[in-house]
């Protein structure tokens, strides 16, 4: 937690105790993984059968997304989503993962957290 308050570089490592050196630099990477999820941005009241049902589905999306961008969730607006369908939505937070059915990002681009350092 001190890692992301403080926004502590990876290379801070060096100025530590050699004993904490691979804690750190464990600790610094996890707190950089990246969680995703794709998020479908369009057609969301493709299977409403009236106006009622078009605007429930509206709302159910919106609310679920305002609840998401309060607990600090993010639009990941570089990667431009998959198609013009999706979006992904992105947290660093391995509880704000679990509790919104966020997957590691490596799991959908193989590897991609070890490109993320620079990012944050």
């Amino acid at each position: 937690e001190l890692i992301k308050l403080l926004n502590l570089s990876a290379e801070f490592a060096q100025q530590l105790d050699p004993y904490v050196r691979d804690k750190y630099a464990e600790l610094w990477k996890q707190g950089k993984k990246r969680y995703i999820m794709l998020w479908r941005k369009k057609w969301l009241t493709a299977e409403s059968k009236t106006i009622d049902g078009m605007i429930q589905a509206l709302r159910v999306a919106a609310d679920e997304l305002e609840a998401m961008r309060n607990d600090g969730v993010t639009l990941d607006s570089e990667a431009g989503g998959i198609d013009d369908d999706y979006v992904r939505l992105t947290t660093t937070d391995p509880e704000l993962a679990k509790k919104y059915d966020m997957v590691e990002e490596s799991e959908y681009w193989g590897g991609a957290e070890e490109d993320d350092g620079d990012q944050d």
